[in-house]
């Protein structure tokens, strides 16, 4: 069984779909159990289609939703320490997600893994500046402070998450603010 992720063309620039073509065999290559597996990728005349891993337990927004808004110590750790596995992976990659949040977070079998980097290039650390993903998991004190977007950006937004999941019931945002 597989998940297609849907992206119409007219949201990607030529410039940006021409980093996907370029890094889409790399990022197919990657596996890891707390990262959600690339399998193919293919343009129509009007939009792109990401083939990728089916995970059975949906997005970890929807899951703590369903746990009354707030998990457990135990599951919040474990769900923290998927993702910082995935999430080195992708680091000793050179690969910075941008757009860490909780429905970038999927659950198949009680295991998080990592989605949603699939469409972003593989990035030099220097050439990220530009703001991307939702308000509240970006804006670190690095992007508050008018630098780089860096993998530390990153971090803050896996704090974020984990402060959500475990410390904070009434962050639940209802419709989260892009960009």
């Amino acid at each position: 069984m597989l998940a297609i992720k849907y992206i119409p063309e007219s949201k990607i620039n030529d410039e940006r779909l021409a980093e996907i073509r370029t890094n889409m065999k790399t990022i197919a290559t990657i596996k890891h159990k707390n990262i959600v597996q690339l399998y193919d990728a293919i343009r129509t005349t009007n939009s792109l289609y990401f083939m990728m891993e089916y995970c059975n337990g949906g997005d970890l927004y929807n899951y703590r939703l369903k746990q009354g808004g707030k998990l457990t110590e135990v599951e919040a750790k474990k769900f923290l320490k998927d993702i910082v596995a995935g999430y080195y992976m992708l680091y000793n990659l050179g690969i910075i997600h941008q757009n860490f949040k909780p429905e970038n977070i999927l659950i198949h079998d009680g295991v998080a893994k990592i989605a949603d980097f699939f469409y972003y290039p593989l990035f030099d650390f220097v050439k990220c500046k530009t703001l991307v993903g939702t308000h509240l998991f970006v804006i670190s004190q690095e992007i508050l402070n008018g630098e780089k977007f860096s993998s530390k950006c990153d971090l803050w937004s896996l704090g974020v998450i984990y402060h959500q999941c475990y410390k904070d019931k009434l962050l639940i945002p209802k419709k989260p603010d892009l960009i």
